[in-house]
C-alpha cells in the first residue's frame, strides 16, 4: 500500500470511529480543527461570496471554523488542482462551477480529471452571467454592442473571470449566436476585470451576478442581458439574451462542495445535510437572492453525475467553438 493510499485510509478508519460513536467527546467528533473550503477565484468573486455565506453556516452547524482559501488562476484549474492533491481526510473541501466542467476541454493543461478525480458533495446554488457594459460607452442594448463590434471588428474588448472560466463560455457563446468576434480579455476574477471597465479599458464584462449587483443598483454598471432562459430575480427589468435578440443563447453558473479522492462518504454526506439544510434558512436564502443565486440540492451521486454529464455537454460547445486555451 502506498504511502496515500495508507494516509486515506487511516483518515477514513477515524472518520468512521468519530462519526459512530454515541456520546464521544466534542474534541474527538468531526471536525476538531479548522476545515479549509479552497476557490479557485479572487475574494468579492461570485464564487467566493457563496464560498463565504455556506462556511458560516457550516460553522454554526459543526461548532468549528470553515475558512475561505482563495486559489485565483486558470479559470478555477489551479484550486482543483489543489484539491485534487489535497489530503482526504474531512478538511478540505473546494467551491467548484462550470468552469471546471468547461475547462476539463477547454483548457490544454488540465493535469487532472474533474469528474473523476474529486467526490462529489452537493449542488449548492446556481446563477445567471450578466452582460454589463459601463454607461459611458453609450451602448444600451445588445443589438447596438453587436452593431459596433461589427463596425469596429477585433477592437471590442470583452473581460472574463479567466480563460476557461464560465463567464468565458458566456462570451464565446455570445459570439457563436451573434456572428460578431468580441476580443476576450481574461482576468484573475471578475473584480479586476470591473475596474478595467469602469476605466474604459474594456467595452463590456461577462460577469457573475452577484459580482455586479451593487454596481448595477447604484448605476455604476448597465445590464444589457441575463444569460439564462428566464429573467434573474436580482434584475427583473433586465432582458434575457434571447429577449435581446439572441434566439437560443442560454447558459448558467452552478456552484457546488467536491472533496479529494477518497474523502469518507460519511463525512460527505454530513456536510452535504448541513449544506441542503442551510439552503431552507431564510438568511441563506435572503443572502442568495440578494447575490442573484437560487438555492440547489443535488447531494453525492446524484451531485457526481450532473458533473459527469455537464463535462459531456461542455466538451460539445467547446469542440464546435473551437475553444483552446493554454
Amino acid at each position: 500500500m502506498g504511502e496515500r493510499a495508507a494516509r486515506t485510509a487511516i483518515a477514513t478508519l477515524i472518520a468512521f470511529a468519530c462519526l459512530g460513536s454515541p456520546g464521544g467527546h466534542a474534541q474527538s467528533a468531526y471536525p476538531n480543527r479548522v476545515v479549509k473550503i479552497i476557490v479557485g477565484f479572487v475574494a468579492g468573486s461570485s464564487a467566493d461570496i457563496l464560498a463565504r455565506i455556506y462556511a458560516q453556516k457550516l460553522a454554526e452547524r459543526f461548532g468549528q471554523q470553515f475558512v475561505v482559501d482563495n486559489r485565483a488562476g486558470a479559470g478555477g484549474s489551479l484550486a482543483a488542482e489543489a484539491a485534487v492533491h489535497a489530503e482526504p481526510d474531512g478538511y478540505t473541501f473546494f467551491m467548484s462551477t462550470n468552469a471546471n466542467t468547461f475547462g476539463q476541454s477547454a483548457l490544454k493543461n488540465v493535469k487532472f480529471n474533474f469528474g473523476g478525480d474529486l467526490d462529489a458533495v452537493a449542488l449548492v446554488a446556481s446563477a445567471p452571467v450578466i452582460l454589463v457594459v459601463s454607461p459611458s460607452l453609450g451602448i444600451a442594448s445588445v443589438k447596438e454592442l453587436i452593431a459596433r463590434a461589427k463596425t469596429s471588428p477585433g477592437r471590442v474588448l470583452y473581460g472574463s473571470a479567466g480563460s476557461g472560466s464560465g463567464t468565458h463560455l458566456a462570451g464565446e457563446l455570445f459570439n457563436y449566436f451573434s456572428g460578431v468576434r468580441l476580443v476576450h480579455v481574461p482576468y484573475r476574477g471578475i473584480p479586476p476585470a470591473l475596474v478595467d471597465l469602469l476605466g474604459g479599458r474594456l467595452a463590456a464584462v461577462f460577469a457573475t451576478a452577484p459580482t455586479v449587483a451593487g454596481y448595477m443598483a447604484d448605476g455604476r454598471l448597465k445590464a444589457l442581458a441575463a444569460s439564462t432562459a428566464a429573467r434573474s430575480r436580482l434584475a427583473p427589468d433586465v432582458p434575457t439574451m434571447a429577449e435581446a435578440g439572441l434566439a437560443g443563447y442560454e447558459t448558467a453558473l452552478w456552484y457546488g462542495i467536491v472533496a479529494p479522492k477518497g474523502t469518507a462518504r460519511e463525512i460527505r454526506a454530513s456536510v452535504a445535510d448541513a449544506l441542503i439544510a442551510a439552503n431552507a434558512l431564510p438568511d441563506v436564502r435572503s443572502q442568495l437572492a440578494a447575490n442573484g443565486a437560487e438555492p440547489l440540492g443535488l447531494r453525492l451521486e446524484a451531485f457526481s453525475a450532473f458533473i459527469r454529464d455537464d463535462i459531456k455537454r461542455m466538451k460539445i460547445v467547446v469542440d464546435y467553438a473551437g475553444i483552446s486555451v493554454e
